[in-house]
């Protein structure tokens, strides 16, 4: 795809006092939607008294969150280095304790990731709330599957919970949250059967559980992205430098790190299932509230999702890598098994329900003829956007 074609249409809304979002009664025609076609929409705060919404107020808005938006980053990454320090050094003790107990220990990482010879279809499973929706008919196409399941910590307790035995879970982030993940004595019905990678930067809670319940252990140092930052690349060094361990890939979210292995591990095609990513507006949402988030509308049932700065970011990530495998040689096909949300809207992915992945042997075929189609009606949406914005909707079409 092209840079332009990674871009959303964009059309500008109206929020008034109710948080009702505003649409132009003659948005659908302009951009001829088709059933479950989504819209990106700019929220222009209404401000009482005037008769047109201020576009400029609203555009320098904008600028102030994307600046907010970075210094956020910096600003989390200056917080939280402490504590993913504290954890490495906690984690070299945890690898120098087994060592010490048994010299032929050596700790493996993702690099000694074993790598079929034939490709499987994988799901990857994360814990949005279509995952509590999920219905007796589904789990049980989930337990017959014969394909790889790699699932997000907060997703296993879940998936064990329904007799469902993922052969991998991903964990992320450092801090000690990432606990309860684990701490379920129904766990112990699955010790020793599902592999585990993480990064050395997670909770010494969470490293000694997985040490002990895996099946195996993979580890990889975090992969701080440095920009132009160079103190965030010589944190990247030194820290390799210190235990040996290899770099993990990871898109800044567990969704993206379990995607990246669930490729490496030769799963195609992929599904994605239990990846909402966004939230419900709600009226009691102040002016202030809204306009921190991006709105994306579905005219099929005139449903409208919220995404903050991370959901953006982490749709846009996933979206950026998924699109670069299915323009490898071999392609690597994604799929959205989530039956709402982000990805199920973002027009990026094709979108089959989980039953039909698991049962229809016509998938691949499938996904490539979806893929293309949603391809060109991004690149025609597109054009139609620049060209239903000329002239800008007047206030009195809301």
């Amino acid at each position: 795809m092209t840079e332009e074609g990674t871009q959303l249409p964009r059309f500008k809304s109206q929020v008034k006092e109710d948080f009702d979002i505003h649409l132009p009664v003659n948005i659908a025609e302009n951009i001829k939607c088709a059933p479950g076609d989504w819209l990106v929409l700019d929220v222009i705060p209404s401000d009482p008294g005037k008769s047109t919404p201020d576009y400029t107020s609203h555009e320098i808005e904008a600028k102030q969150r994307m600046q907010e938006a970075d210094e956020l980053g910096a600003n989390t990454f200056n917080y939280l280095l402490p504590l993913w320090l504290g954890n490495i050094r906690e984690h070299m003790f945890v690898l120098k304790e087994r060592a010490d107990s048994n010299p032929l220990f050596t700790p493996k990482t993702i690099s000694d990731i074993p790598i079929p010879e034939k490709d499987r279809f994988g799901i990857v499973i994360g814990a949005g709330p279509s995952l509590k929706d999920t219905t007796e008919a589904q789990w049980e196409a989930l337990r017959k599957f014969s394909g790889c399941i790699v699932a997000t910590n907060k997703a296993l307790i879940p998936l064990v919970e329904h007799n469902v035995v993922p052969e991998w879970v991903v964990a992320l982030d450092g801090e000690d949250v990432v606990f309860k993940s684990f701490d379920s004595p129904i766990l112990d019905t699955v010790k020793g059967r599902v592999n585990f990678l993480g990064p050395t930067v997670l909770d010494p809670k969470v490293v000694k559980y997985v040490f002990d319940w895996a099946k195996e252990c993979y580890w990889g140092n975090p992969h701080m992205p440095s920009g132009q930052d160079t103190q965030r690349w010589n944190v990247n060094l030194v820290i390799e430098l210190l235990n040996g361990l290899p770099l993990l890939r990871h898109g800044g979210n567990v969704g993206t790190a379990a995607w990246l292995l669930t490729k490496q591990i030769k799963c195609n095609p992929i599904g994605m299932y239990g990846f909402n990513m966004c939230v419900n507006p709600e009226k009691t949402w102040t002016r202030d509230q809204a306009i921190d988030y991006e709105y994306i509308y579905n005219p099929e049932n005139e449903e409208v999702l919220a995404l903050d700065a991370a959901f953006r970011a982490y749709v846009s990530i996933l979206a950026g890598v998924t699109d670069q495998a299915w323009n490898e040689e071999p392609s690597v096909r994604t799929v959205n098994l989530t039956p709402r949300g982000a990805l199920f809207m973002s027009g990026f992915f094709p979108n089959f329900t989980l039953t039909d992945f698991i049962e229809d042997k016509d998938v691949v075929q499938r996904a490539d003829q979806e893929r293309t189609k949603s391809l060109a009606r991004i690149s025609e949406r597109i054009a139609l956007a620049k060209e239903a914005m000329k002239p800008m909707f007047r206030a009195d079409e809301f």
